[in-house]
């Protein structure tokens, strides 16, 4: 546990600094969460996340409990359903949710979905509350992550994917704590989740190829160039790109990325240096 700290966590990589951004939580949730007088609670326990988990988490549960409760007078009581109410179309059409309750081993009373011909479509208002209290578990599996309490914070966040399964964010997130965990099966195959509803992700294509950097440099390629033909000028990916064809002995492919960062980005002193570096590289062969 120790060994996490939540420094890392925050800038590990691309884009997980960003999908923690506090601006991020002023939001639909917001507006939700005012309508039923539960804001202050969510305002008190973020202001004290960083300082006070516990005190925090004892107003993310309030909070929760208040939404559920919500949710019961909102609900009805299907058969083989336990605490997820969607529409059978939206499950049907929902590509991640499948894929994520074949691939999810835990929680299994709460994936209690096989029987989906047993649905009555649902009031949007219930799915809109599972919304929110995946929302609230996200939250929680942030402050755990904060403290350090890496564990409790993957089982949180897999909670917020069961209320919410099409929120790439959580599922991402996952993939981000297994991968600093070095369980690196785990993370590729979750991040392959992903991928298999949203091939353009590209938080998740640059996880996977960083990922296969230190596995399969013709693997960490294929991701990487799918992100620059989304983003041609992402200097940070080309340079991976010239690291990748080091590896594999290409110099002038090297060379020709490398100096396509520099073009783009010319006052980042890391770029010029490997451009320079490969420069003399090929010069000694």
């Amino acid at each position: 546990m120790g060994g996490f700290s939540s420094k890392n966590y925050e800038s590990y990589n691309y884009v997980s600094m960003k999908l923690l951004d506090g601006d991020k939580f002023e939001s639909e949730e917001d507006v939700y969460f005012k309508e039923h007088d539960v804001q202050g609670i969510i305002s008190k326990a973020r202001e004290m996340r960083n300082c006070s988990y516990k005190e925090s988490l004892e107003l993310y549960f309030k909070a929760m409990k208040v939404l559920k409760k919500l949710k019961d007078n909102n609900s009805r009581i299907y058969k083989n359903v336990v605490e997820f109410e969607i529409k059978p179309h939206d499950i049907a059409n929902n590509k991640l949710f499948n894929v994520y309750k074949d691939n999810n081993s835990n929680h299994k009373k709460e994936q209690t979905i096989d029987n989906v011909s047993s649905y009555i479509p649902n009031d949007n208002k219930v799915i809109n509350l599972n919304k929110k209290i995946a929302s609230l578990y996200n939250e929680i599996g942030d402050l755990f992550c904060i403290h350090d309490f890496i564990e409790k914070s993957l089982f949180y966040y897999d909670k917020a994917c069961l209320y919410n399964p099409s929120k790439i964010e959580y599922i991402y997130k996952k993939g981000v704590l297994y991968q600093q965990m070095n369980n690196t099966a785990k993370s590729i195959d979750t991040f392959k989740l992903i991928l298999s509803a949203d091939p353009n992700h590209i938080p998740t294509l640059f996880s996977l190829g960083n990922l296969y950097r230190y596995i399969d440099s013709h693997i960490a390629l294929s991701y990487f160039e799918a992100i620059v033909k989304i983003e041609p000028n992402n200097t940070e990916v080309l340079s991976l790109i010239a690291s990748c064809y080091n590896n594999l002995g290409k110099l002038n492919e090297a060379i020709s990325y490398q100096n396509k960062a520099v073009q783009i980005n010319p006052d980042n002193f890391n770029h010029k240096k490997f451009a320079q570096r490969l420069i003399e590289m090929k010069s000694q062969n």
